[in-house]
């Protein structure tokens, strides 16, 4: 370790008076030209700058994809891709039995060979479905391909297609069903437990939502029929203009007066329950200016708060319905009620699939007046089919025994209550819809 009183700072070297001076001179040197040589590299584009700052750590060295996710994927990706690849990469190694880092030597088609031997027993077995086995495969083969493109390791891993792909083998893909709500309303005891089901209703209403997609919503989102906004203004009818938080495909969805009335409620039990809950130094909740905002907070870059916060929700729900109920599951229920009625392809296009280029036709006219009462009415289909009205009815009414069994104050079913300053301006379940602002 060099001494500071012997350093100068003209010279960027140690003087004769510090001991080892000439051999402390000259590692100085040479890190010095190492430095000139790989800001050459990058200026001339010999090197990416993730390989020049590994370099420069001293970590350009990774020998397993386990360092490679903490090292880069940690750092360049987004929290959600971060904590999405290495829950992958962990259960691939937990697949394989493989206790140790996962190094990229072990990578080859040899493994992978073995791989889709054990995949295949699991698929017959029904354990894994072929989508999952196949996503386990391609995202190390992922890791592996962006190693390489970013100079982590020397030379391309390729694998054969054939270890990583999967036939379609038939697996039961049961959705839940309105009995199974109807049946978890009645167990309802907690206003927790009441929330978590408010919050399956909604993404049902919302055609298929994801709790990703709840976090999303906003105001500026709202729209009539004319595609002019709502944002600031009282209004009857409502649509939410909306891209899917996964696939990013747009959807035209109206805002039906049953669901209105339960998302309101909804917001004004979040206020008695998370006014004091942060995420990213921010107030999860936004105020009653934004009706139909629920949750604020940017999903990708808050994955791992925004997964424990829908976990505690989602074992709200497995409380009240044996483990049947899950969030994912809302987005099936609408699915194949839809099918049921309108087919598969009308289905896929009400819930936002990504289709296939000829399907896609639909979205250039997805908002003209005759698409949109075509899709309305499908979608309000759907929701009587799956008897929504019914459900939302008595779901309102149990909060009602929540609160009586918890001492909940009256105004976080009623009209009142104050959040961040702003009056909470929630019309009763028998008053007709009208959605204010309230600025």
């Amino acid at each position: 370790m060099s001494n500071k009183k012997h350093w100068n700072k003209k010279k960027k070297r140690v003087t004769a008076r510090h001991p080892n001076d000439i051999d402390i001179n000259v590692q100085l040197r040479i890190m010095e030209d190492n430095c000139d040589m790989l800001m050459n590299d990058f200026k001339y584009g010999n090197k990416s700058e993730y390989a020049i700052i590994q370099e420069l750590k001293r970590t350009s060295d990774i020998t397993s994809l386990d360092a490679y996710i903490e090292s880069y994927i940690k750092t360049e990706k987004s929290d959600t891709t971060y904590v999405n690849y290495k829950d992958k990469l962990n259960s691939f190694k937990s697949f394989m039995n493989i206790k140790r880092p996962l190094e990229f030597k072990d990578i080859d088609n040899v493994l992978f060979a073995r791989f889709k031997r054990i995949a295949e027993d699991s698929i017959r077995q029904g354990k894994l479905r072929p989508r999952t086995c196949s996503e386990y495969a391609k995202n190390i083969i992922y890791i592996c391909n962006q190693a390489y493109e970013n100079e982590a390791i020397p030379e391309p891993i390729q694998i054969k297609k054939k270890h990583y792909s999967f036939k379609g083998q038939f697996s039961e893909n049961i959705a839940n069903s309105k009995e199974d709500i109807y049946q978890a309303i009645g167990n309802i005891e907690t206003l927790a437990q009441w929330q978590a089901v408010a919050f399956w209703l909604l993404m049902v209403c919302f055609r298929g939502f994801y709790p990703a997609d709840i976090s999303k919503l906003t105001d500026k989102m709202l729209q009539d029929k004319k595609l002019r906004s709502l944002e600031n203004k009282n209004f009857k009818e409502g649509w939410i203009n909306f891209a899917r938080s996964k696939t990013n495909e747009p959807m035209f969805i109206r805002l039906f007066p049953d669901t209105a009335k339960l998302l309101k409620r909804l917001k004004t039990t979040l206020v008695y329950t998370h006014i004091d809950n942060r995420i990213d130094n921010k107030n999860i909740l936004k105020g009653v200016e934004d009706r139909i905002s629920l949750l604020n907070y940017d999903h990708r870059e808050n994955y791992k708060k925004s997964r424990q916060l829908w976990n505690y929700w989602s074992k709200q729900l497995k409380q009240i319905s044996d483990n049947s109920i899950t969030f994912k599951k809302a987005r099936k229920s609408f699915l194949q009620t839809a099918e049921v009625e309108f087919g598969r392809e009308n289905a896929k296009k009400m819930v936002g699939h990504k289709l296939d280029r000829v399907a896609t036709d639909f979205y250039s006219n997805y908002r003209t007046p005759d698409m949109i009462d075509k899709i309305d009415k499908m979608h309000r289909t759907t929701l009587k089919d799956f008897s929504m009205p019914l459900l939302i009815s008595a779901l309102l009414i149990k909060l009602l025994e929540v609160q009586d069994n918890n001492n909940i104050p009256d105004w976080v079913i009623c009209n009142g209550g104050v959040m961040e300053g702003m009056k909470v301006n929630i019309p009763n379940i028998e008053e007709p819809l009208v959605l204010k602002y309230v600025g």
